[in-house]
């Protein structure tokens, strides 16, 4: 698919090091959480959201596919590239740019590992509340192009609840900012369809001082089951279902 003025073009935008098409390079960036496989035709990793304004513009007049990649770590295959083209690694944006402590807010760039966050905010007594289960290697970018979650959102919400704002780029190149609440919430599992996220501003809350665990029995999983409503008036932060088999299963690895 890229031919060799495509290719010099890319190489113009993300120099020497930003880009690569090796068949090495393409297999490492060819597969996500899920099964399946697809060889892309190359691989840039973007640092400025002018890069990826430039590369949008380029790829909407040469027909080629756009596939935005964080950390890979989705199993709704968002992240590959089903009919070729060109990866977009945003792992290299990675700065927490800033973190106001008084209106409770950080503005990131997408790369940002969402645990590294976690643990930047809390220094400062402070709070992010989604917590999907692969945060300590997933990106916020890609935590709002799948519209994460996590135990937490059963008290908090969705990634989505907590975002004020987005940069993006759409697919002609335009770069927007952005807060109507219609509009991100488009772009809120869009899984990149929609545009790059090129940074994002999350609301963030007081770290709660403490925390208890609460273990319940149940003779049944109906019965398990039937208590989470119930359980509800405890406003619980997070509920966890641990069956017998699971349980044999933690019995034999400890």
């Amino acid at each position: 698919m890229l031919n060799s003025e495509l290719k010099k073009s890319l190489i113009s935008i993300f120099g020497p090091n930003g880009f690569a098409d090796s068949k090495e390079d393409c297999l490492t960036y060819s597969y996500d959480a899920t099964s399946l496989n697809y060889l892309p035709d190359a691989i840039v990793f973007a640092e400025t959201a002018e890069q990826v304004s430039a590369l949008m513009k380029l790829a909407d007049r040469h027909k080629v596919p756009i596939i935005p990649r964080g950390a890979g770590s989705g199993y709704t295959g968002g992240s590959l590239a089903v009919n070729g083209g060109i990866i977009l690694v945003m792992e290299k944006m990675n700065r927490i740019l800033q973190i106001d402590q008084d209106d409770m807010f950080v503005i990131v760039e997408p790369g940002v590992i969402t645990g590294q966050l976690h643990a930047a905010v809390e220094k400062l007594g402070l709070f992010y509340p989604p917590d999907p289960a692969s945060m300590e290697f997933a990106t916020i970018g890609g935590n709002i192009a799948e519209n994460a979650g996590g135990p937490h959102c059963l008290k908090v919400g969705m990634t989505v609840d907590h975002v004020l704002a987005l940069q993006w780029v759409d697919p002609s190149g335009n770069i927007h900012n952005t807060s109507n609440r219609n509009l991100l919430g488009l772009l809120h599992g869009s899984e990149g369809t929609l545009g790059v996220i090129t940074d994002a501003t999350l609301s963030l809350q007081p770290n709660p001082t403490s925390e208890s665990t609460l273990l319940a029995m149940f003779d049944s999983l109906v019965d398990a089951a039937g208590s989470v409503m119930k359980l509800q008036l405890l406003q619980p932060v997070a509920l966890e279902l641990v069956d017998k088999k699971m349980l044999e299963i933690v019995e034999q690895a400890f």
